[in-house]
């Protein structure tokens, strides 16, 4: 025979049917490890929370080494984004848009790498594909509801995703345009930049 569901104290356990037990062998109450004190033991540290800590604490060393060993023990794309804002600090943009790349590459549905890839100052070749992020963030974005927040190294609602993606879409559209020189004295005027 089967086994079939039991509950002791709250807590669903499966056992032997009736009748093929030998004595009470009524489960003892399973209790957590304690740590010092008594109190359950603390979580161990969160190395992308503290590479982030240390980054906003102006310790860009601390940060990189900590970001680095996440990394190390899992590519995940908060880590990878994490250490690329950290390098990106340290104006090193090519390793910076190199990890962004591989955080969207084994996580494609990742927001928040696309919206950082779209948002870098776009150099080049790098333009279509800012613009292909940015379109990419708003199609994931489109059925979630503005309250909802992104994950990624700090938190950030959608709402202000949406915003930011459509944002950084128009100023492509801008940097794509091409000038008319005839008219960019006009231009300049009414901007304020000539007299």
């Amino acid at each position: 025979r089967g086994l079939e569901p039991l509950e002791l104290d709250g807590v669903w356990l499966l056992r032997k049917p009736q009748g093929t037990l030998r004595g009470d062998l009524r489960p003892a109450a399973v209790t957590p490890p304690l740590g010092r004190g008594g109190a359950p033991p603390e979580p161990p540290p969160d190395p992308v929370r503290e590479a982030r800590l240390a980054a906003d604490q102006g310790d860009l060393e601390r940060a990189l080494q900590i970001a680095r060993q996440a990394v190390g023990r899992g590519r995940t794309p908060e880590a990878l984004h994490l250490l690329a804002l950290i390098l990106g600090e340290q104006d090193r943009p090519d390793e910076m848009r190199r990890l962004l790349v591989e955080a969207v590459t084994r996580h494609p549905g990742y927001v928040q790498g696309h919206l950082s890839l779209g948002l870098l100052p776009p150099r080049g070749p790098h333009q279509l594909a800012a613009a292909l992020h940015l379109a990419r963030v708003l199609a994931l974005l489109q059925s979630r509801a503005d309250a909802d927040v992104l994950a990624g190294p700090e938190p950030l609602r959608v709402s202000l995703a949406r915003r930011l993606a459509q944002q950084g879409l128009e100023n492509l559209r801008h940097v794509s345009e091409p000038v008319d020189e005839r008219r960019e004295p006009d231009r300049k005027r009414a901007s304020g930049e000539l007299p």
